[in-house]
């Protein structure tokens, strides 16, 4: 399963991560799998609270958004993965719920 997001890592720069590399998110994925099962609102809340846990406000997984602009102070915002996830989350819930199977084997 592949989901990227930008992160930001001092050694090699800005550059994409798939959040489905990271061990214990998919773990608790495979959790929330057995525990719903085939309710699909409970399992994507499960998921989104793995998120929440693993990718939200933590220091390693925020990346720094700044305008071109030639503005001496140009507008920035810090944004987690967990904000990236959420901009499409309908789209990711659509995604994680189409590819259960997938999960189970990861």
């Amino acid at each position: 399963m592949e989901w990227y997001v930008y992160i930001s890592d001092r050694n090699s720069g800005i550059g994409a991560h798939n959040i489905f590399d990271h061990y214990r998110f998919v773990q608790d994925c495979k959790d929330a799998l057995k525990k719903y099962g085939s309710d699909k609102a409970g399992f994507v809340e499960e998921i989104e609270k793995a998120l929440f846990y693993y990718y939200w406000g933590k220091y390693e997984w925020e990346t720094v958004i700044s305008e071109f602009s030639s503005n001496p102070k140009p507008k920035e915002l810090k944004i987690d993965v967990y904000d990236q996830v959420m901009l499409n989350r309908e789209r990711f819930a659509e995604y994680v719920w189409e590819h259960r199977a997938e999960i189970k084997s990861l």
